[in-house]
């Protein structure tokens, strides 16, 4: 059985019916639950797993998505994924560009287990952590445009752990990006393969050496299954470009622990 998750109150909700119609051409039958509270995603999908269903499907984009698989990882029911939402990373990393493509993988029933990553063993994210400073003043629209503001550092410990090795830096940094595959996706990505490496790429913007003040933002490239950051300054930290709101955070990479459906190439 298919249950279905659809936020009636998405701005693209008007593919409900074409997507209905489409669905019904392909012969794709199940449930189709409307959640218009994205809060209650979570309470919805675990009531379709209590109900037997075989697969849930999240309709819509990152935000969905990232409710769905807080209930999902670590079982046996599959996911998938019709994207109509404005970011929609997770279903390009599976080979699903449109809400037809992932309507059509669902007739496919290619299965792959993903890694994805977890903060703090808590709440589990599909793409991307970020880590910014925090804006304590909100500036107005022609502040933005006429002020040039001082870009702000802030001083954080990583502590990064792998199979083989351990090691901590410390950095004034701008921003952080924890992502589990590496970026840019390149033209050919293949997902399989990335799958085999079951590391976090850590991207860390930080302050230039005080000799050259002008100079761009040193930018660094590590991995790393274990990463554990530490702020005592306000961070902002997103997860799946939702608000965590945690100052120090601990993050692994959790290897395939969701059965999602792929499109096939």
């Amino acid at each position: 059985m298919n249950c279905f998750i659809f936020n009636p109150q998405s701005k693209r909700a008007r593919l409900k019916g074409k997507i209905a119609n489409y669905l019904t051409h392909l012969g794709v039958e199940g449930e189709m639950i409307e959640v218009k509270d994205e809060k209650m995603v979570g309470e919805a999908v675990k009531e379709a797993v209590s109900k037997g269903a075989e697969s849930v499907i999240a309709i819509g984009g990152d935000g969905v998505v990232n409710r769905v698989i807080q209930v999902l990882a670590k079982t046996e029911t599959s996911m998938g994924i019709i994207p109509i939402g404005e970011t929609n990373f997770f279903a390009n990393m599976l080979g699903i560009s449109d809400w037809k493509k992932g309507c059509e993988a669902l007739t496919q029933k290619k299965t792959l287990d993903v890694n994805l990553g977890i903060i703090s063993g808590e709440k589990y994210f599909t793409s991307s952590i970020e880590i910014e400073g925090k804006n304590e003043k909100k500036e107005g629209f022609w502040e933005k445009i006429f002020k040039k503001s001082k870009k702000k550092y802030y001083p954080v410990t990583i502590q990064v752990e792998d199979e083989n090795s351990k090691f901590k830096i410390q950095t004034n940094m701008s921003s952080i990006l924890i992502t589990t595959v590496a970026l840019p996706l390149a033209d050919n990505f293949n997902l399989e393969n990335e799958l085999e490496d079951q590391r976090l790429n850590i991207i860390i913007q930080s302050k230039p050496n005080q000799e050259n003040k002008k100079s761009m933002d040193v930018t660094s490239s590590i991995k790393g299954k274990k990463i554990e950051i530490e702020s005592k300054s306000g961070v902002s930290i997103k997860a799946d470009g939702e608000n965590s709101g945690k100052a120090s955070v601990k993050i692994e990479m959790m290897p395939k622990c969701l059965k999602a459906i792929v499109a096939e190439k």
